[in-house]
């Protein structure tokens, strides 16, 4: 019989994985518990794992995590033997009740009974539908370093990634700083450790990454491993290309005021695009997009570029200024039209434009039932239209929706959901409005019946 399995353990830093058949946590109910101790005081929030003896990978592990009287009860075993570990760690663990975290626990991983490595662990027996209590442990406490880290001139300087690698430059601990700055890296044993400082995912506008070597000593903290780091800014918007055909391909180019490229993307073409990690200062910005048409059709390679907004070289390009902190939205851009005559068929072209507002529904629905209406929007200008918000106001109906986006000369389908309140003949206002393309509205009279 094949079961289903799940991955039971999230990991923030270091990873752990335990895959069980998802039955096991309602079929097993053996257990096993005792209390943690550090230099004679209890242990809190230490994580506890207990794996099945002929696992040599960790699959069949469970979790438990002690409390602040240091005490832990591992549920969800089967009758067998089982090799105990006690440790720190920056992982979100899945158990039967719930996600633990044991990264403010700081002592040394740890085998029972007082062993370094799994091998020479003692095992401990468990009867499924008993528990095996009194499987005490005391543990030696373990090293940490701690610091502040400040960002830009005025933050904010949370949500910074902390990182200690070994030696072997592996990762063993991580954590972000909190909103005044400040971190500690727990559960670390004697040795050298090199604590990398960065933003933490491509979202973040913290710049580059500080290293600082330390030494640590287990039981004790390395205090005062500060840091400062600078604080960019972003640039975003939206492209649109009249007449895609085939595979197309993005090419997009920052540069700084010296005339020096400073960051790129090159990707399969998307409508949007961010550049974060910029640094205050004045930017230029190139956009590219090549199609390649389909194998044996015919068509031909397309190639559209230039600098915003609609200039052809680098020197005329409108320049985007570019604040510490701030993200600057909205450098929208349509390639292959021309934008500088307003008032020219070309200008117009390249306009956003909500043309077309069509509805359909049920004409009938009782009061407090669901009313689904089927919403097209098309739009019928040359660029996108951003911004796009749905409302719906009648007798006994209020509805608000964003949209986003809706590309050039194309149509967005939306659902609306509305929910009439008030029996009687309701006359229904479909209004959409635009930050770039206008408005348009529809109306419908239904029919709600008590």
């Amino acid at each position: 019989m094949t079961s289903t399995l799940r991955v039971i353990v999230i990991a923030v830093g270091t990873v752990l994985l335990a895959l069980v058949p998802a039955h096991a946590f309602a079929a097993w109910t053996g257990s096993i518990s005792g209390q943690l101790t550090v230099a004679g005081q209890a242990a809190p929030n230490v994580c506890v794992s207990a794996t099945d003896s002929t696992d040599l990978i960790g699959n069949s592990s469970r979790f438990a995590l002690s409390d602040s009287q240091g005490k832990y009860t591992v549920n969800g075993l089967a009758t067998g033997s089982y090799r105990l570990a006690f440790f720190t760690s920056d992982a979100r663990i899945e158990t039967p009740t719930g996600l633990i975290t044991c990264d403010q626990g700081n002592v040394l991983t740890q085998y029972y009974e007082d062993q370094a490595n799994p091998e020479a662990a003692t095992l401990v027996s468990v009867t499924n539908g008993s528990d095996t209590p009194n499987v005490d442990a005391h543990l030696a406490k373990g090293g940490s370093v701690s610091g502040r880290v400040t960002v830009g001139s005025k933050g904010p300087n949370g949500g910074v990634c902390v990182v200690a690698h070994d030696p072997t430059d592996w990762p063993v601990f991580q954590t972000r700083t909190d909103v005044n700055g400040d971190y500690s890296l727990a559960g670390l044993d004697t040795g050298n450790y090199r604590v990398a400082i960065q933003g933490c995912g491509e979202e973040s506008n913290v710049i580059g990454e500080r290293s600082i070597d330390v030494h640590v000593t287990a039981g004790s903290d390395t205090a005062g491993v500060d840091a400062h780091m600078d604080l960019g800014g972003s640039i975003s918007g939206l492209i649109s290309a009249p007449d895609l055909h085939g595979t197309c391909w993005s090419d997009i180019e920052v540069f700084d005021a010296a005339g020096s490229q400073v960051a790129s993307h090159s990707n399969p073409f998307s409508e949007d695009y961010k550049f974060t990690k910029l640094r205050p200062g004045t930017y230029r910005l190139r956009f590219d997009v090549s199609c390649v048409g389909r194998p044996m059709s015919g068509e031909a390679v397309t190639h559209q570029g230039e600098f915003f907004s609609d200039q052809e070289t680098l020197a005329s390009a409108t320049p985007v200024s570019v604040a510490e902190g701030e993200d600057v939205d909205g450098i929208n851009v349509t390639l292959g039209m021309d934008e500088s005559k307003p008032g020219s068929p070309e200008g117009t072209a390249r306009k956003a434009k909500i043309g077309a507002l069509k509805v359909r529904g049920p004409a009938k629905v009782k009061k407090g039932r669901r009313l689904v209406e089927r919403v097209t929007i098309t739009n019928t200008g040359g660029r996108i239209a951003t911004g796009v918000v749905l409302q719906v106001k009648g007798r006994g109906v209020r509805y608000r929706a964003s949209l986003g986006s809706i590309r050039a000369g194309h149509s967005r389908v939306f659902t609306a959901k509305l929910c009439p309140r008030k029996a009687g003949r309701a006359r229904l206002t479909f209004k959409v409005n635009s930050s770039n393309a206008g408005r348009k509205s529809a109306r419908r009279v239904i029919a709600v019946s008590n």
